[in-house]
């Protein structure tokens, strides 16, 4: 069964099968074998010929005479059916604890099977996504990678702040520029490089992004090397969002 639907899957001696097949249409509620799986429930038929449920030509066509339809019961649900058929007249009625019992064993034998590939599908389909985790995986590495290298290679000076004004992160042109190894920059304020007549300045510029407004041109500010040098740089500032563009810390180069 597939929806309201019948298909026939097997049959023996196999030339029924070959005669079978070409059977199209038949629908759930039609003939013995949908009237089964709808009903729920056996039915039994001296001779299809003279049974007016019986509906589809075929099994005519090919000679069978008496019929049992079982339906195969999980629970509630019919999940197929099973047609017992003989040429001959045969009390198939007088047999139904022994054909509703095999029906039964059918029945749990086809649930099984249903649920082995169901669960071999969702493998194949768990396997396909951990694939395709490892190639996004793999992607975002080499874009880490080719950013973290271009980064890396800026003769200008990048450096990352969280929202608190804590150095996050730098390229190396900063040990440059400031003279300050990364380790020592790492978790330190902004401040640490700046003049005390330039934090003023440098506060300002974060409070104008921070509220959306864009920086026209870059800040002159002056700084203080860690050997006491002074120097003057220009710097530019922007805020780093999330996907819900949320602001959770801001660059500057």
């Amino acid at each position: 069964r597939q929806g309201h639907a019948l298909h026939l899957i097997a049959s023996t001696p196999e030339k029924w099968h070959r005669d079978l097949s070409s059977t199209t249409g038949h629908q759930v509620g039609q003939c013995l074998c949908g009237i089964a799986v709808k009903s729920g429930q056996p039915l039994y038929s001296h001779d299809v010929n003279q049974d007016e449920r019986c509906t589809f030509s075929e099994c005519k066509r090919i000679g069978v005479k008496s019929f049992a339809a079982l339906p195969l019961l999980r629970g509630q649900d019919a999940i197929g059916v099973i047609g017992v058929a003989a040429k001959g007249v045969k009390e198939f009625e007088a047999m139904s604890h022994f054909l509703e019992t095999l029906a039964d064993e059918l029945a749990i034998a086809v649930h099984n099977f249903q649920l082995l590939e169901q669960t071999k599908d969702y493998a194949a389909q768990l396997e396909q996504e951990i694939e395709n985790h490892r190639k996004t995986e793999g992607a975002l590495k080499e874009s880490e990678y080719r950013f973290r290298t271009h980064v890396n290679n800026s003769p200008e000076g990048i450096v990352f702040f969280d929202l608190k004004g804590n150095l996050i992160d730098a390229n190396k042109s900063i040990t440059r520029i400031t003279g300050y190894k990364l380790n020592e920059l790492n978790g330190r304020q902004y401040e640490i490089c700046l003049r005390k007549e330039t934090i003023g300045i440098v506060q300002e510029g974060i409070h104008f992004f921070q509220r959306g407004i864009r920086q026209q041109k870059p800040l002159e500010i002056d700084i203080c090397k860690k050997d006491g040098t002074p120097a003057t740089i220009l710097i530019r500032g922007w805020l780093i969002t999330d996907e819900e563009n949320t602001t959770i810390a801001f660059g500057a180069f």
